[in-house]
């Protein structure tokens, strides 16, 4: 199957906010740019024919050729619908990825890949009920409902079931975890994978050990 991957990015400045008490501004956006890449590596070895970028700002260190770049100010579903609207005929399925799930591997999206053979529309959810995966065949989209505090998965589970597609709801403890608030770093920074935003939030934790872990000193 002829799959290409988008995945929307916030400006780099204002993204993981919720952060902004533990990280400066300089670390949030590295540790994005260390995420997205994580991310990036495992679509790229996974065999999709392209990635899109959709992002709000300029973006000066991506440089494989698989990897296209657009630059889209507008609301993200708006963004990702135009997006999606400029490349129909070129490929057979879409997969929707966030950029802050950097423990996604290559077996999780052979999965996903598996199942697109037998549903029209896959649904991953994150672990607060968001949408971390949306995988829809040409001719299949359904209504896009992304959005801050929106509970997107059941949103798009009802507009795939509304609409009679074959849909597939694939939970993946991997694909759930968005990293966006300091459990989540915690967690990061204990794991032993080469990851390169493992890696970081590793050096990120013995800088701001007692801030993260709540001590006063």
């Amino acid at each position: 199957m002829e799959g290409c991957v988008l995945i929307p990015l916030k400006r780099l400045e204002a993204s993981k906010s919720r952060l902004s008490k533990y990280l400066s501004v300089e670390e949030r956006v590295e540790l994005t740019k260390c995420m997205l890449r994580d991310v990036l590596n495992v679509c790229l070895d996974s065999g999709f024919s392209r990635v899109l970028l959709i992002t709000q700002g300029e973006i000066d260190f991506i440089y494989d050729n698989k990897i296209e770049v657009i630059n889209n100010d507008k609301e993200l579903n708006v963004a990702l619908l135009e997006a999606i609207s400029s490349i129909k005929g070129r490929f057979n399925s879409y997969l929707i990825l966030p950029a802050d799930i950097p423990l996604i591997e290559k077996s999780d999206l052979e999965q996903m890949k598996k199942l697109m053979e037998s549903f029209d529309i896959l649904i991953s959810p994150s672990f607060d009920s968001g949408t971390n995966a949306l995988f829809m065949k040409r001719g299949k989209e359904i209504e896009l409902e992304y959005g801050e505090g929106k509970k997107s998965f059941l949103l798009h589970l009802e507009n795939a079931l509304n609409k009679g597609l074959n849909v597939v709801v694939f939970s993946n403890e991997r694909i759930g975890m968005d990293i966006d608030d300091l459990a989540r770093l915690r967690y990061l920074a204990h794991l032993n994978i080469n990851k390169e935003s493992v890696l970081y939030v590793k050096r990120l934790y013995e800088k701001n050990r007692n801030i993260w872990l709540g001590r006063n000193t």
